[in-house]
Order: C-alpha cells, then sequence, then structure tokens
C-alpha cells in the first residue's frame, strides 16, 4: 500500500473509522518522510479534530533521529469574498502562518510540512510564493525609516490603524512610538524612534501594554490577505494569485477525508459565490491540480473492500448505552477491560490515550482494581497523554488505542479551537465552559467559590 503511495496515482482507504483518520495520516506522514502532506477534510469541526489528533500522534510515531513536524491548521475564510467584510483575524494568521512555514527553506533531511485544511480552505486562492515574499520587510536596530512611510507601507499590508494597538493587524502611532501586531506573530512589537532611526525595539502585551523584553531585530509579515487581493485585482485584473497547491513541492500526498461529503459541501459553497470570481477554484479543479502534481488518498468510513479496516471499537465498548444503571455502566467496562487484557496476551499492542494526568491515573486504579495490574510475564498497555476523540482497533498491524471515551464510558465533546497565542488566556471568559463534559454529582472547582458537586443547570 505504500509503495502505491509513493508511485503516485489515487489510493482508496476504505473501513477508516472516526479516530483513525488522524492515525492513518499520521502514519502516512511518517512513513514518506520529506513529502508534504495534505489532509482535507470536510468541514471545520472534522479539520479542527484531525489537527488536534494529528498533534498527539506525529511525536509518538517519530523515530529518535528524525524529528516530529508540527502540523498546520490552514483554514478558510470566515466571509464570503463578495461581502463586505473581512475575515478575522485568527483565520488570516493561521493561514498566512501556514503560508509562512511553507516558504522557509527546509533542510535535506528534514520532516515534509503536514497541513490540515478543509475542503473550502482548499478551493481559496491566496498569493503566489513571488507575491508574499516581497510582504515582508525586516527591521533591525539603528535602522533609518521615517515613521510615517513605514506606516504607510503598513497600511498597504492590510493593517489597520487604531487608537491602541490589541488584535493581530493592527498599528497606532503615538508620536515617536509605533505599535505593530503582526498576524504571524505571538506577541505585538513596540519601535521606538529617535528622529527617522530605530532605537528600541521590544515585544509587549497588548492587554497590559506592558513591555516584555528588548528584541534586536524583526521581521514584519502582511497584516491581511483578502483585502490585499481584492485591492490588487481592483487595479490589475492579471493580478496573479495561487492555491495552496501552488506553495508546495516534492510531489505532495493528498489525503481527503470523505471526498465526497467534501465534493459536495464545495459545490453548496459556491453556489453562494458571484460567477466569475476569481478567489476560488472549482472542485474538479482542484482535484485535478492535486492530481497532477501529487498523489490522492481518498479515505472513506463506508467499506466494501478495505485494505486497512480501521474498525471502531463500540461493539467491545457501548457509548451512551446504560449510562442511567450505574451497574451496567461498570459491567460494561470491567469486561472492555478484560478485552484489553485478552488483547495483550494475544500479542496485540494497547494504546491508553488520555487527556489529563488525572485520567491516567484513574484508569491505571481500574486496571489494578480489576486484577490487571502489571505482572513480570506479561505485556501491559502504552499509556501516554493526548487528544484523540475514538479509540479504534486495526487487526491488521495487532494494534488497538483506546482513550479517555471508552475508558470512562463518555463521548469527548468538540471544543472550538483555541488561539495560539501566549495571552490568549488573558481573553477567555470564565464562562467559556463546555457543560457537557460534565455529569450530575462531579466535583467542580468554582473561581469564586472553591471546591463544589456539580447539579446541574437552571434557566
Amino acid at each position: 500500500m505504500w509503495k502505491n503511495a509513493e508511485k503516485g496515482g489515487v489510493l482508496s482507504l476504505e473501513g477508516i473509522n472516526r479516530g483513525g483518520e488522524a492515525f492513518i495520516s499520521a502514519v502516512f506522514a511518517w512513513l514518506l518522510p520529506g513529502r508534504p502532506v495534505v489532509v482535507v477534510c470536510p468541514t471545520v469541526q472534522v479539520q479542527e479534530q484531525v489537527h488536534q489528533e494529528i498533534e498527539t500522534w506525529l511525536p509518538r510515531l517519530a523515530k529518535r533521529d528524525r524529528s516530529a513536524p508540527e502540523p498546520q491548521f490552514f483554514p478558510a475564510w470566515d466571509v464570503l469574498p463578495h461581502e463586505s467584510r473581512l475575515p478575522h483575524a485568527d483565520v488570516l494568521s493561521e493561514r498566512l502562518e501556514t503560508l509562512i512555514h511553507l516558504a522557509k527553506r527546509q533542510k535535506k533531511d528534514a520532516p515534509g510540512p503536514v497541513i490540515v485544511t478543509n475542503g473550502i480552505g482548499f478551493l481559496q486562492r491566496t498569493f503566489t510564493p513571488a507575491q508574499l515574499k516581497k510582504r515582508f520587510r525586516r527591521f533591525a536596530l539603528g535602522d533609518r525609516i521615517d515613521p510615517l512611510d513605514l506606516v504607510e507601507w503598513l497600511e498597504d499590508q492590510g493593517y489597520e490603524p487604531e487608537a491602541q494597538v490589541s488584535q493581530k493587524g493592527e498599528i497606532a502611532l503615538r508620536g515617536g512610538i509605533l505599535d505593530v501586531f503582526p498576524l504571524a506573530s505571538p506577541w505585538p512589537v513596540r519601535f521606538e524612534f529617535f528622529g527617522d532611526e530605530i532605537e528600541s525595539l521590544r515585544t509587549f502585551d497588548p492587554q497590559t501594554q506592558i513591555s516584555r523584553e528588548k528584541i534586536e531585530q524583526i521581521t514584519l509579515s502582511p497584516g491581511g490577505e483578502l483585502g490585499i487581493l481584492k485591492q490588487q485585482l481592483a487595479a490589475d485584473a492579471d493580478y496573479q494569485t495561487d492555491r495552496l497547491t501552488g506553495h508546495l513541492s516534492g510531489n505532495p500526498l493528498y489525503i481527503f477525508v470523505e471526498p465526497e461529503e467534501i465534493a459536495e459541501r464545495a459545490a453548496d459553497y459556491l453556489e453562494q459565490v458571484p460567477e466569475g470570481d476569481p478567489f476560488h477554484d472549482t472542485w474538479e479543479t482542484s482535484l485535478g491540480r492535486a492530481s497532477e502534481h501529487g498523489t490522492v488518498v481518498e479515505m472513506r468510513e463506508a467499506a466494501n473492500d478495505s485494505l486497512l479496516p480501521v474498525q471502531s471499537l463500540d461493539t467491545f465498548r457501548p457509548l451512551g448505552q446504560a449510562a442511567d444503571d450505574p451497574q451496567i455502566a461498570e459491567a460494561q467496562r470491567r469486561e472492555f477491560f478484560r478485552q484489553l487484557h485478552r488483547w495483550l496476551r494475544s500479542g496485540y499492542t494497547v494504546w491508553a490515550v488520555c487527556g489529563t494526568e488525572g485520567e491516567l491515573q484513574r484508569f491505571d486504579e481500574l486496571w489494578a482494581e480489576y486484577g490487571l495490574a502489571k505482572r513480570d510475564d506479561e505485556p501491559q498497555p502504552v499509556r501516554t497523554l493526548g487528544q484523540v476523540s475514538r479509540g479504534f482497533l486495526i487487526e491488521p498491524a495487532k494494534l488497538v488505542v483506546v482513550t479517555d471515551s471508552e475508558i470512562f464510558g463518555r463521548y469527548r465533546s468538540q471544543r472550538p479551537r483555541r488561539l495560539k497565542s501566549p495571552h490568549a488566556s488573558a481573553t477567555r471568559s470564565a464562562l467559556e465552559i463546555d457543560f457537557t463534559d460534565l455529569s450530575m454529582g462531579d466535583y467542580v472547582v468554582h473561581l469564586q467559590h472553591g471546591i463544589g458537586r456539580y447539579l446541574g443547570l437552571k434557566v
């Protein structure tokens, strides 16, 4: 199967159950080092889940002599291009960070990039590599430039003037001080000028406006994408744009998760786009480009003739059933743990993946409670921290992955994607809690009142 992927063409994988898409994608990236891997998902929710799970699997698959790549998240614009609004700064930031990552010169032995996108993002056009390169500018201490000229250049790059910088893509000029928050930077930067000379450079906290640390130089990235493309195409109808595939080299591997659903959602989306729109390719064009310049893998849950079935664990550990009867739920979990033990004794590798140390500790307690604690003559599960939504079984590989969902008998809820900036926690609301993760009677810690017990919600 891997040889087919190396030769190019189209490889169809069926019977890939939910939870296994990210694992198989990570295995491809591991077995085909140096080649770009692009995972195209049908929805944003699946994209977020797959990206999170690939982050879990890649470091665990990588060998000691090979570093694991950091998977990139390439979202679609959260607006239609003909609307007056522009995409959110976080969306533009992640798109731009992905393109910057692809533009960096890689070492010969470096792992190939792994990009997770969705069908709509895969259709959307962006800067060409050459145009993107022109929009970067490096500044160092002692450089000379009129602050007003720098502001004018930044506005041409899509930055928005504000009284005070608080979000990515903003600038603020106050006398001889210029604050800039680059899209591709975790922190904003403060320029202090003496005349037209850059006398000081330092990062600062956008919430408190307090300086953090001095820096010697900074490379400023574009402050926008779609807005700049609109301006350029309005001024020059022949202005060249490109697609994500145009930023890849080295025989990319494209993995389409549920390709029929991707195509259907792409068609529905393109019906909202005006005819002659220059910001999107058709689905046929995008798929043809991928097939022409790389290898395509189609991944489906439905199975007719599966080369590598990735089975659900629902047969062994049904979730959501008998939840109101603690005795039945406990009996089901006990039998599931015994099944894990039988797999181990039959030569299977069993991975236990939990989201917290507390959950791993509870797994160990249950393992001992059920009389399965470590014995010198028996293999034990591989315990690890990570974010994997559902467990799965790969019979040909004799591999079982069990997650906190199966261990504790609950579905993992899909959380919204978090901001990656270090200061992002300061902007999150204390009420941003997913109460579906809580069960009646669970212990909780209240911000003001300390330890308590969750008794439900009332309106």
